[in-house]
């Protein structure tokens, strides 16, 4: 019984000790400066979002090129494996961002998701006026490496 008990301890032991050793969780592990190394889309590489630096403070606060020429300033949230940016320069534009983080550790990061945006459309092809409401969305993947 002593024998048994002792088997059970030292497996349950080994199973606690990989489980607490297995990476951070996402949230503290986004926090810092990290440089865009591929950024694709529902319309090929983004070359203008490649070599971008995403900044993630502490605070809640993203700073970065998203989409290519424009850095936005806006909140982010991290739930498990969800990124979600919202607000700030991007409620300016109609834009949320969610996205799944694939993987990461402490050099690296893989996302993929959805860019959403929607507005109103104020004139049609013939230029008369209208007040009409669209929403649109593509996917988009990031590989990004943490920057010292």
């Amino acid at each position: 019984m002593k024998k048994l008990l002792y088997s059970l301890s030292v497996v349950l032991l080994i199973a606690g000790m990989t489980t607490m050793t297995s990476c951070k969780k996402p949230e503290k592990q986004i926090i810092g400066k990290w440089k865009v190394t591929s950024a694709k889309s529902d319309f090929g590489n983004s070359d203008e979002v490649k070599g971008a630096t995403w900044t993630f403070k502490e605070n809640g606060t993203f700073i970065g090129d998203l989409i290519g020429g424009t850095d936005f300033e806006c909140d982010y949230s991290c739930s498990k494996n969800s990124l979600s940016f919202s607000g700030g320069d991007l409620k300016k534009y109609g834009m949320s961002v969610e996205l799944e983080i694939d993987e990461i550790n402490n050099k690296t990061m893989s996302l993929s998701g959805k860019i959403k945006y929607s507005g109103y459309d104020d004139w049609d092809d013939y230029g008369v006026a209208q007040h009409k409401a669209y929403s649109e969305s593509f996917s988009v993947r990031y590989e990004l490496e943490k920057k010292k």
